[in-house]
């Protein structure tokens, strides 16, 4: 990613508690935040970015001690997507992460169906974000907890590109992220010159 690497826990700007409650911002707010997520899950596999998919994901393990169940899931209460030992951390462009979601979680902390209103709404609020003068560049944040029959996958299945798309599928939508991406200071300058030597400039982001 563009910003050294930076994950989704880090753009979330979440859990300021790890930060003693203080308002904080740029790297000093990533910096706790990053820490108080990697306190909780163990990253155990990292599917990276392409560019069909336009995302990537993490599969990260519960760091909390498993309890005696017969399933093997850890005891950890008061989780509003479930006691899972696995989660599938994801990140990347609205228009290609909120088509393989199937559910939201709400402000209240629940999960409910993602219905077409609710897409529609989530589609509004990110073109917001990323127009205007003060455009900034939108990310989509989701969560897998479920792997179903299949269990978790295989080593094999995690470093294929084609199968990526897949695995990051049947997501819980967890919200938008708008990321300021400003301009270099030399930019203009470069810009101008080009001009001046006769050659057209398009900006693509």
């Amino acid at each position: 990613e563009g910003e050294g690497g930076m994950g989704a826990a880090e753009h979330m700007g979440a859990l300021d508690a790890a930060a003693g409650g203080k308002s904080v911002g740029g790297a000093s707010r990533a910096e706790p935040a990053t820490a108080a997520w990697l306190a909780q899950w163990r990253p155990h596999a990292y599917l990276e970015f392409t560019r069909d998919r336009r995302s990537m994901s993490v599969l990260c393990e519960r760091r909390q001690a498993v309890s005696s169940s017969s399933y093997g899931q850890p005891a950890v209460p008061d989780d509003p997507l479930g006691n899972g030992r696995w989660r599938l951390f994801v990140k990347g462009a609205v228009e290609s992460v909120v088509p393989r979601c199937e559910a939201v979680m709400m402000a209240d902390g629940t999960v409910a169906p993602l219905t077409a209103a609710l897409r529609a709404e989530i589609d509004e609020a990110a073109a917001a974000l990323c127009s205007g003068a003060e455009a900034l560049r939108t990310l989509a944040l989701a969560v897998r907890v479920n792997f179903g029959r299949d269990g978790l996958p295989s080593a094999s299945m995690l470093s294929d590109l084609t199968q990526m798309s897949a695995l990051e599928s049947s997501l819980v939508f967890l919200g938008l992220v708008g990321i300021t991406d400003p301009v270099r200071p030399e930019v203009a300058h470069a810009i101008e010159l080009c001009k001046a030597a006769g050659v057209r400039v398009l900006v693509v982001t």
